[in-house]
């Protein structure tokens, strides 16, 4: 009997994380309020920081890059050594500077892509 109640509880904390979602709103505004500008000093880790190693390419002061939410961290592998990172507050999106061209990432959530 207890084994159903656990089963049944299970079930329904399933069924309401399904449905709740993300917080969009909540999670747009802390996206709009990180800012960055940093190049890159060593290939981007997996923590908490999203830039660890980076400088800013007009005061060359050593500088790190944090976000909310780890968007930015998906496109780990896109960054290398000497590209500039520029992520602007207000924006929903931010951009990795390469020496031939530029790439840029709007945020995403809930299936929605925000410009």
């Amino acid at each position: 009997m207890i084994k159903m109640y656990f089963y049944l509880f299970a079930l329904m904390l399933l069924i309401i994380g399904c449905e709740l979602g993300p917080n969009c709103d909540y999670n747009k505004k802390l996206n709009k309020s990180i800012e960055c500008l940093a190049v890159v000093v060593s290939k981007p880790v997996h923590s908490n920081v999203f830039l660890k190693n980076g400088y800013n390419p007009y005061t060359k002061k050593e500088c790190n890059c944090e976000e909310n939410d780890r968007w930015m961290r998906i496109y780990y592998d896109e960054m290398d050594i000497g590209d500039t990172i520029v992520k602007k507050k207000g924006d929903l999106f931010f951009q990795i500077h390469k020496t031939d061209t530029v790439i840029t990432h709007f945020w995403k959530c809930d299936q929605k892509v925000y410009k």
